[in-house]
């Protein structure tokens, strides 16, 4: 009798086909290694001194003072929104300036470089536009009582 050679490819297991509807139940794999969990550090309080409450802790930098440049601005909003007149212009030209100059004498406690700009170009505008209304409004006011009295 002859026998096959066990190598031979008749003998051969074919692999078995993946199925993805087939649910076979998951490997036991080896359990994860858990890492040492540590607390945040805790957060500095100003409770401890009620004096201090409220100020900026020695952790934080303290911020730049940007006041005039903000009123600035605002008194720049103001006359674009609300027609005051030529005042709120001027008084956004007049402190955006004082503002922008701070801000280039000691940028290291002034800022608001960028609110100055913005709230004197708003002040310059209107300021020009608010005078000129004035002048229009007193010129055609003064022409139509003069043209009044002619009549």
């Amino acid at each position: 009798e002859l026998e096959a050679p066990v190598d031979s490819p008749q003998f051969e297991q074919p692999e078995p086909e993946y199925n993805p509807f087939e649910h076979s139940a998951p490997k036991a794999a080896e359990p994860l290694a858990q890492a040492d969990w540590t607390p945040p550090a805790a957060i500095e309080s100003n409770m401890e001194n009620p004096q201090n409450f409220g100020q900026n802790s020695s952790a934080a930098p303290a911020g730049q003072n940007k006041t005039l440049p903000i009123i600035s601005l605002v008194a720049g909003i103001i006359s674009l929104c609300c027609w005051i007149g030529p005042l709120t212009g001027l008084v956004a030209l007049v402190l955006g300036f004082m503002g922008m100059k701070n801000a280039n004498n000691d940028p290291a406690n002034y800022g608001g470089k960028t609110l100055a700009i913005v709230g004197m170009i708003l002040g310059g505008l209107f300021f020009v536009t608010g005078v000129a209304y004035w002048i229009f409004l007193i010129f055609f006011n003064g022409l139509a009582m003069l043209m009044q009295a002619a009549q």
